[in-house]
Order: C-alpha cells, then structure tokens, then sequence
C-alpha cells in the first residue's frame, strides 16, 4: 500500500499529564519522561488524519534510521501494546483530542522502547498497515535468527 502524506508531522497540541500514565485512547501506557508530550499527526492527501505520533524530545530529534540501525540508536522494534478506543471519531491522548475517521470502534496502539531501560519512548496510532508491516518484519526477522524459538535457544546455550 502507498501512502501519500500531505504533511510531514504537525503538532495539534501537548499533553498536561501529571503523573507517568499516559492515557492513548483509554489505554494506559507508562510513560517515563516528562509530563507534557507534544503529540503529532499526519495527515493523508485528502487532509484527514492518518496517524499520531507521540516520541520524547530526544528520540524525535535523531535521524531516522533503517532498521538494522535501528538497535544501534537504542531503540526496540516496534511492538503491539493494544487496542485504543476510537468510537465517535476521535482519539483522546492524554487531554488532546485528535479528530480519527471513524472506521473502527477500536484502533491498536504501537510502542517502541528504548533498550537501557525498556522503557516506551515513542507511541504510534496508524490508519495504514506501515506499523503492522514494521512488526511482521521484526517478528520475521527474530525467527530468523532463532529457528527453534528463544526458549529453544537459551536451552541449547
């Protein structure tokens, strides 16, 4: 699938959390940084919003990387953390709402983390399949590199 965006990424507000739960959708995802995080969209040719970007300062700022780097800046695959709910059109992060089309009831929140400390640096929202993509590779690539599974693996060592 191709995507076409309109807009790199735009900022539609930050986030005023008080404590280290962030809360995407109804979902809470711990969030280890500071309290306000700016949240970011783009958006798709037509204008209409075709993800949300959540990153902390530091890991916004690197260049992206391709993925065999991607461990070499200190950050994890992408992986599924679960679903947001995203009834009536919009998804709330934290207090920001952010306008979704409304397709499904519910949408799945993606998590990268960084690999001191495993904790979530970036979240990700998408109305494409790029981040579903992402982490079929990931999962491809981990069994590539432990045919027998991981539990296999330790057992052989």
């Amino acid at each position: 699938m191709t995507t076409r965006w309109l807009s790199d990424l735009e900022q539609v507000g930050t986030t005023a959390e008080s404590d280290s739960v962030l809360s995407v959708g109804g979902l809470p995802v711990l969030w280890h940084g500071a309290a306000q995080v700016p949240v970011f969209v783009r958006r798709f040719a037509d204008g209409a919003v075709g993800e949300i970007f959540l990153s902390r300062e530091d890991v916004l700022r690197r260049p992206r990387w391709p993925d065999f780097l991607r461990s070499a800046e200190g950050l994890s695959p992408i992986e599924r953390l679960g679903m947001a709910d995203c009834r009536l059109g919009v998804v709330t992060i934290g207090h920001v709402p952010v306008p979704w089309p409304h397709v499904r009831d519910t949408e799945c929140v993606y998590v990268r983390r960084s690999l001191r400390d495993l904790s979530v640096v970036q979240i990700r929202l998408a109305r494409h399949d790029g981040l579903a993509d992402e982490l079929l590779i990931a999962q491809v690539q981990e069994a590539e590199r432990y045919p027998l599974g991981p539990a296999a693996y330790w057992r052989s060592a």
